[in-house]
This record gives C-alpha cells, sequence and structure tokens, in this order.
C-alpha cells in the first residue's frame, strides 16, 4: 500500500563487511564493491579501504539488495614457483590440499578440478609467456564469508555475490566476503621477503666461470631444496645458446625480451651439490644475473629465501657494513627497524617493471622509523629498495 511506499522511500539502509584473503588473516584494500537495490533502480560502487573495510549508505531499505566485489590488477602478484611445487604435490598426492580456497586456487583453468592443466597456466604466467587466465577470468574470485561448502574437496559451485531480501537500516558485518588470488595457493600475497644483498652467507648463492666465451652457473654449497625462479640478462639468445642441468629436476624457460626466465622443481626434494652446474650460456651472450625479487629458491621447510646472484654481493674489500632492516607496510606507510642510526639513506619504491614511482632520502634513528608514504593502489606488485653506500636491502610487496 502507500503507506508502505513511503516508509520504504524514507529508510536510510547502510550495510558495513570487510574482505578478508583467503588466510582469514590479512585484508584485501583496493576491492570494487558494487551494490544494487533492485525495485528503485539504485546503484553504488564502492571501494575497501587499506584494511579490507568497506560501507555504504543511503539507499532505500526493505527491498531486495545485492553485493559483489571485484578485483583484477595484477596476475602475476603472489605467483611464484612455490605455488607449482603445492599444486604439483597435490595432483601426486604427495600433500593434498585440505582448505577449500586452496583448492579454489589452484583451479586456474576453471574446469572445477586440479589437474596438471592448471600447473601449465600457472608456469606461463609466472615465465612471462601469458598475460590472462584462460576464459579471461579475473584474477581474484570471492566467496561470502559464512557460506559453508557441501564438499571442501570439491567447493567449485559457490555464490559470488550477497543478495538480502529486506535490508535493514543497518548491516553490520553481514557483507563479508572471502577474496581468493587466483594461482596464489600458499596465501603469499602481501607478504614481504627479505632479499638482503650483504648476507651472502646466509643463503645459497650461484657463482659463475667462464671458459671459452661460455659462462656456467653453479651451486656454492651442498643443499636440500624444493625449487628455484632465476633471471637473467641475455644478449640475442637462442634456445640453442642456453644449456641446462634437466637432471637436476623439472627445469622451464623462457626467453623474451632480453630476458632468460628459469624454473627449477620435481615432485620431491632436489640436491644440489656444491659446483653443480644449473645452465651454461653459450658464445659470451650473458648480460648479467640481477639483483631482481624474482630470484628465490624454496628450502625444505617450503620457505622461500632469496637466491643470492655473483654480481649481487658488493665488493670484498668495500668498508661498507651490512644492513640489517626489517620493513613493514601498510597503505599510508612504511615502517623501517633499524640496529643503528643510519645517515643519508635512499629509498626508492617501484613497481614490477623496474620504473620508480616514489623515492625518498631519510636519515633513521635506532630502532623504529614511520615515513608517510603512501603507495598507489591497484597496481600489483611493489618493490622496496634501502640504499646507504654500496650496502642495500630490497623487499617485495604485494
Amino acid at each position: 500500500d502507500n503507506d508502505d511506499v513511503c516508509q520504504d522511500k524514507n529508510l536510510n539502509a547502510s550495510v558495513e563487511g570487510k574482505i578478508y584473503a583467503s588466510d582469514l588473516v590479512k585484508s584485501l584494500g583496493n576491492v570494487e564493491m558494487k551494490i544494487t537495490a533492485q525495485k528503485d533502480d539504485y546503484s553504488a560502487i564502492k571501494y575497501t579501504d587499506s584494511k579490507g573495510l568497506y560501507s555504504a549508505s543511503g539507499f532505500p531499505g526493505n527491498m531486495p539488495v545485492a553485493l559483489r566485489p571485484y578485483k583484477n590488477d595484477s596476475i602475476r602478484a603472489g605467483l611464484s614457483t612455490l605455488d607449482i611445487i603445492y599444486i604439483q604435490r597435490h595432483i601426486l598426492g604427495t600433500t593434498r590440499f585440505t582448505d577449500p580456497y586452496k583448492i579454489i586456487a589452484a583451479d586456474l583453468d576453471d574446469n572445477k578440478k586440479v589437474s596438471v592443466t592448471d600447473l601449465v597456466v600457472l608456469r606461463k604466467i609466472i615465465l612471462g609467456s601469458a598475460d590472462f587466465l584462460p576464459k579471461n577470468r579475473n584474477c581474484y574470485t570471492f566467496v561470502p564469508f559464512d557460506y559453508q561448502f557441501g564438499d571442501n574437496n570439491k567447493p567449485f559451485n559457490y555464490p559470488d555475490s550477497i543478495r538480502f531480501e529486506k535490508l535493514s537500516i543497518l548491516q553490520k558485518n553481514l557483507g563479508n566476503f572471502i577474496g581468493v588470488k587466483i594461482g596464489d595457493v600458499n596465501n603469499s600475497i602481501g607478504n614481504t621477503i627479505n632479499h638482503n644483498v650483504s648476507n651472502r652467507s646466509e643463503n645459497l648463492h650461484l657463482t659463475s666461470s667462464i671458459e671459452n666465451g661460455n659462462t656456467t652457473f653453479y651451486f656454492d654449497r651442498d643443499a636440500e631444496i624444493m625449487g628455484l625462479q632465476l633471471v637473467v640478462d641475455v644478449k640475442n639468445i637462442t634456445p640453442q645458446d642456453l644449456l641446462v642441468n634437466d637432471n637436476l629436476g623439472e627445469i622451464h624457460y623462457e626467453i623474451a625480451n632480453g630476458k632468460l626466465r628459469i624454473l627449477l622443481y620435481d615432485k620431491d626434494a632436489i640436491t644440489v651439490k656444491e659446483g653443480m652446474p644449473l645452465f651454461t650460456i653459450k658464445n659470451g651472450k650473458y648480460g648479467a644475473v640481477e639483483h631482481d625479487v624474482f630470484n628465490e629458491y624454496y628450502d625444505i621447510n617450503f620457505e622461500a629465501q632469496p637466491l643470492n646472484v655473483e654480481n649481487e654481493i658488493k665488493d670484498e674489500n668495500s668498508n661498507a657494513k651490512d644492513m640489517d632492516l626489517q620493513v613493514s607496510c601498510s597503505q599510508d606507510q612504511v615502517t623501517i627497524y633499524s640496529d643503528r642510526p643510519m645517515q643519508d639513506v635512499q629509498l626508492m619504491v617501484s613497481d614490477i617493471m623496474g620504473r620508480v614511482v616514489i623515492r625518498k632520502r631519510l636519515d633513521l634513528v635506532e630502532g623504529s622509523n614511520n615515513i608517510e608514504l603512501r603507495l598507489p593502489l591497484g597496481q600489483g606488485i611493489k618493490i622496496i629498495q634501502i640504499k646507504q653506500g654500496e650496502s642495500s636491502q630490497t623487499f617485495k610487496l604485494y
């Protein structure tokens, strides 16, 4: 009746919610939330803040309202060879996923199962030979927070929105979702890895030798690893100029835009020995192994460690003191923890293509240093490099 219509119009309905990452610990910022009220053709778009929170108000109540999240920014963010290792172990039955969100993340080709084709898709994305997921699907999918899967081993037919038949004046925490980054089965999105170029003794290292114009890279010690990934600058290289040690395990590589990217993994741990070659570049076409956050190996505890390479190590005769910094980040600031006062420190933030988006010079005190630094939203991986003289540390952020 007319009274009910007037009552609907006068209600100022509101909804609040949060978007969690699939580990249920981290939250997702810059998620687009579309709110639609059907009868009055009302729609609005809100974005989550750095804590994953959003709110919307001012739309009619007591009528159907739908919430649908969307995020599709950086396809490679959070993806690494370690994800390949985990998915392969699931397929082989070595260590099966029990978390339904990991199974959803592992289904890259969106065929409602986890199979070898998902490994192929993931490998192409990491190597840079593919820039899109199959079927042009978004790199995030969302599940309502309170949704219960009928079968945690087959969690594919889930709703990706929330619908309220009658939304009251204020609904708190009823618009919560869990966001799953496709391919990121180890939930590394948002984590930081300390790529300390001064810390040679603690990590596996690749060293090189040149003979007859051919550059061969060797492991510098005995180790048990689950796999690694590496990027190398090359000069007009073809597959015929590359020799890889395929006795180590499953090695895949891609040559494009003056870069050679290598992935190594196997179904079990890989034993490397001091002096064992990983690969050789023939005919003097080696450029340099970059100090790149792509360069990682994975220890037997499945922890990512920086893979040190020869020209990441500073001159042994340098008097520069090793840096030992720790960094934590939010959308609004970077906190740097230093073990000593440091003068004339350079801080640079760049994107995955190497473009510097923020540059600052700092003086650090011993202890905690809070640096106001608003990072650009929705642009994927960020790389923070902190330098003083010849010493530097690099941190990778998602």
